[in-house]
């Protein structure tokens, strides 16, 4: 029997209507915050929660309008949940679905959850996975050491549970932090005045700082010009010579997507994506089938 991990622990997600499609509750063992998430169609329901009535912090999630990004997020808090939810329902029109994070005791106060919502902003824009409807960063300090790992401890919790509610928005692992913890292979392309390192993390692909992208793309290309032509706008990737190169770490919606732009051209990922002994990512996944 394989040996459960020492960190390991249960989350519980709770479907009050018995609808993956309604309100959802999360929890995890031995902490005291929950996570409530719902579709803009059921707030209503949402709204009802005894949640709702204290502080918290809100991820509102939509459609990006910018083809680079996976999705749009605006990040929040507030006194009284419902209060500040009410107002985005009547008044925010591009949203389609909410996270909120509160707690089952009196921890979260004012200075707590404008502490969380600057870091969630934070680490959102430094991510560079979303487009942040957010115009500043939000400037708050917590004054003590205790209060500031408290805060610490409990926005660890929330980055565990948000990717099992659809928010990717918040983490892309550092090269050398993800060698170290042994997450998926990394893996190599080359090709025509390109190249690059990356690795699927979850459901998106990252490609690594550095990479290179070749300066003209074939006339096949097609609409696929519109996620290049982004990334040059944002300067995500910048002049190198005739080519580009990639200015920081970058997350793609798949390994073909990644593909795609450093080589110009089309490209099935799971075949132009090898690790170090020259197996693709296809063959990878598929050797893993025979364990």
């Amino acid at each position: 029997m394989t040996p459960m991990p020492i960190n390991a622990s249960v989350i519980k997600v709770f479907l009050p209507s018995g609808s993956t499609d309604g309100v959802w509750i999360v929890e995890r063992d031995n902490w005291n915050g929950l996570a409530l998430a719902a579709p803009r169609s059921k707030y209503t329901e949402l709204r009802d929660r005894p949640e709702l009535d204290g502080p918290g912090v809100y991820v509102l999630t939509g459609e990006a309008e910018d083809a680079v990004f996976l999705s749009r997020i605006y990040i929040g808090e507030a006194d009284v949940l419902r209060n500040r939810l009410d107002n985005h329902q009547r008044n925010k029109d591009e949203w389609n679905r909410v996270v909120i994070f509160a707690t089952t005791n009196a921890f979260l106060n004012k200075a707590n959850v404008r502490y969380l919502e600057a870091r969630l902003v934070e680490l959102a824009r430094s991510g560079g996975r979303v487009e942040l409807d957010n115009g500043n960063q939000p400037a708050s300090q917590l004054q003590s050491e205790s209060e500031r790992a408290s805060a610490n401890n409990f926005l660890e919790q929330m980055l565990a549970i948000y990717p099992i509610l659809g928010i990717d928005a918040f983490e892309v692992i550092p090269l050398s932090e993800s060698i170290s913890r042994g997450e998926a292979p990394l893996l190599y392309l080359s090709g025509l005045s390109a190249e690059g390192q990356g690795r699927e993390v979850g459901d998106s692909f990252v490609v690594y700082k550095g990479a290179r992208a070749r300066g003209t793309v074939v006339d096949s290309y097609g609409g696929r010009a519109t996620l290049r032509d982004g990334l040059i706008r944002k300067r995500i990737l910048i002049h190198a010579g005739e080519d580009y190169s990639l200015a920081d770490d970058c997350t793609f919606r798949s390994p073909s997507a990644a593909a795609y732009v450093l080589l110009g051209r089309p490209a099935n990922g799971r075949i132009e994506w090898k690790d170090a002994n020259g197996l693709t990512l296809k063959e990878i996944q598929e050797k893993s089938l025979s364990r």
